[in-house]
């Protein structure tokens, strides 16, 4: 059976919709509202709003917008069931599982991977921490690596047996579909039999921004060189390499915090440090840095520090991504760690201390760490020296913001002794390549778009262009009404011993009034059945109901990209009435508005009866379509001196 409507209304109330997203976005106070970069769109300047006393968020760029359920729903592909139970397991909420009718089947097959991966994740901690194959070897292991139980719990490290067919037995007993084995890459097949995929290695779980474990990686412990070192799961349903930073979903909060991000190369290395009390730090997946990666960072921070091995080949593998973080207008540091020392061999050489004093001295910007190295050849190997400009320039030219990208040009011309304009011509050339990759990526074509022709309305066309413009008009106010009910219906009208809500719904109902938006109209028939059943009119009833349009649209109603500053009336002496003191005469307003406009259309359509019954001849029809016209008129008289307007011609 579905979620009791009780169980859901306690999970929209419990969920703090700030703290689901402070989970995927880094968030900013900005007066009562927090602002932060949207996680549904690429963008440079933050329009993601989230309203902590409304309980919802809003993008003001791409018009994303709900409560916290909407918003996992969004961000993590789930359905609305999926979202609650979620929802339900992080503020300890107890709801019994059932077979949801509401899954369709890409869903449900989502849900039977993530339910696999999960038994996976278990039954290989299960091998390594009570099966005696697994302690004699990949728990040595991981103790020879100094990885204390506390970390191996945190990243459910675990371990395969050599068998080969250890987890293909548990998983038939269990009855698991074995072609979501096979997709997961949990299984392999060879000479027509099949076998597990990862045998005789320890296995690092790898798991996406809700913890929810996607893949797996595995390392050999066997001597043979014929195998290697690492394997990872194929790409799947579940698990995309460009869009996974392993470590992350334990990361994300200290990065958050911190607004610094390290970025290493192993598995092991982000281990170590978490360990070492430096949480906040990931890697790629076996797989360089890509633009799906940065603009993952991009959600936690603006700073990024790429920790270099000490040998040169652990340089070079990790400045491929750097300038794919400098495009997404990311800050870029590096730090470039001693001779024969990676990020795990030295935490555990020197500790978490003398590991921060190295990054406070030695963290570089990615332009220093060049310019230091170019001055060191310049003089010996100018040609070695030259070739390292061109890739400064290359980098600088990724840089979104013209500020930043010409004051990096000064400095290093500074520093450098060269002409200025020498860097910034190449800078720009470089600039204009990039520009016309991005648009080639973008159309799929190398010509430049055509601009969109001037229309050309003819004078006929007017009066259509008139009624549209009125149409457009009436839907705005029905928009204001629903905000007005929202915001205030359920405060009481002295003169009419009423709520806002129920005057208006009364009022309309004896006007014969409907709204012309469809879905203005449902929510009004959704206010009605709240109002019937004695429930609040917020934003609590839509996140309560599987309604996305509707909740969509009570967020666009209620949220507002601006407020008004506690200090305004202090710092300029103006005063603000607010809408808490005048929402019954907005009503009222607002209401008389909305009938101007109603019979506005209505006198146009009476128009198109009066003319076509005039082009048939039929007289009777001209006479009812002319008294009804003039009808119409005296009612908008009355109503524009009520508003002291004129009448919308």
């Amino acid at each position: 059976m579905p979620i009791s409507n009780e169980i859901v209304q306690q999970i929209v109330e419990v969920a703090h919709v700030e703290e689901v997203i402070s989970d995927y976005v880094n968030l900013k106070r900005k007066g009562v509202n927090l602002i932060g970069l949207c996680p549904f769109h690429n963008e440079k300047t933050p329009s993601f709003i989230v309203s902590p006393t409304k309980n919802i968020y809003k993008c003001f760029g791409c018009g994303k917008a709900g409560g916290a359920v909407q918003f996992l729903m969004d961000i993590d592909g789930l359905s609305y069931p999926e979202a609650l139970r979620a929802l339900a397991k992080r503020y300890n909420i107890t709801i019994e599982e059932e077979n949801d009718e509401a899954y369709d089947d890409n869903k449900r097959h989502q849900d039977s991977l993530y339910i696999i991966n999960k038994f996976a994740a278990e039954f290989y901690q299960h091998q390594l921490l009570h099966e005696a194959e697994g302690m004699q070897i990949g728990l040595s292991y991981f103790k020879e690596r100094g990885f204390l139980q506390h970390s191996i719990n945190i990243f459910s490290l675990g371990y395969s047996p050599k068998s080969g067919t250890a987890l293909l037995s548990e998983t038939q007993q269990k009855g698991f579909n074995e072609s979501y084995l096979t997709e997961l890459g949990l299984i392999s097949e060879r000479n027509g039999r099949q076998y597990d995929f990862f045998r005789e290695r320890v296995i690092f779980p790898i798991q996406n921004l809700s913890g929810n474990v996607v893949a797996f990686a595995g390392r050999s412990l066997s001597n043979e060189k014929s195998q290697p070192k690492y394997i990872n799961s194929p790409e799947n349903t579940l698990y995309h390499k460009t869009n996974i930073l392993y470590g992350l979903y334990q990361a994300k909060s200290l990065i958050r915090k911190t607004q610094m991000c390290f970025i290493v190369e192993g598995y092991t290395d982000v281990i170590s440090l978490h360990q070492a009390g430096i949480e906040n730090v990931v890697a790629t997946c076996g797989t360089s840095l890509t633009e799906g990666h940065a603009k993952l960072l991009k959600r936690f921070t603006s700073t990024i520090c790429l920790l270099f091995d000490g040998d040169a080949a652990g340089q070079n593998a990790t400045a491929r991504g750097m300038n794919i973080l400098l495009a997404e207008g990311l800050q870029v540091q590096f730090a470039v760690l001693p001779d024969k020392h990676d990020p795990d061999s030295f935490v555990k050489a020197y500790g978490n201390e003398h590991f921060h004093q190295f990054i406070e001295k030695e963290a570089k910007d990615f332009s220093l760490f060049y310019l230091d190295k170019i001055q060191n050849l310049q003089q010996h190997k100018p040609l070695e020296a030259a070739q390292l400009i061109r890739e400064l320039i290359t980098s600088i030219a990724h840089i979104p913001d013209s500020i930043q990208r010409a004051l990096y040009m000064k400095e290093s011309a500074r520093i450098l002794e060269v002409e200025e304009n020498m860097l910034v011509v190449e800078s720009n050339k470089q600039r204009q390549q990039l520009l016309k990759q991005a648009q080639r990526a973008a159309t799929g074509s190398t010509q430049e778009p055509e601009a969109p022709p001037t229309p050309n309305i003819p004078l006929g066309e007017k009066k259509q262009q008139s009624y549209q413009s009125n149409e457009q008009a009436l839907q705005f106010t029905e928009r204001e009404i629903l905000r007005l009910i929202l915001l205030y219906g359920d405060k009481t009208l002295e003169n009419e011993n009423k709520t806002v809500a129920q005057f208006i719904l009364e009022d309309l109902q004896h006007s014969g009034i409907q709204f012309s938006h469809q879905t203005h109209q449902q929510m009004l028939e959704i206010i009605q059945n709240a109002l019937d059943e004695n429930q609040p009119i917020d934003i609590f009833y839509f996140q309560k109901n599987e309604l996305p349009e509707l909740l969509k649209l009570a967020v666009d109603l209620l949220a507002q990209p601006h407020h008004i500053s506690d200090n305004w009336e202090r710092m300029h002496e103006i005063y603000v009435i607010s809408p808490e003191e005048n929402y019954a005469n907005e009503m009222y307003n607002l209401l008389n508005r909305f009938k101007l406009r109603y019979l506005q259309k209505a006198r146009e359509e009476t128009i198109q009866k009066l003319k076509t019954a005039q082009e048939e001849g039929n007289q009777a029809e001209i006479d009812k379509q002319i008294h009804f016209q003039m009808h119409l008129i005296k009612m908008q008289v009355d109503l524009s001196k009520l508003l002291r307007t004129d009448i919308i011609k």
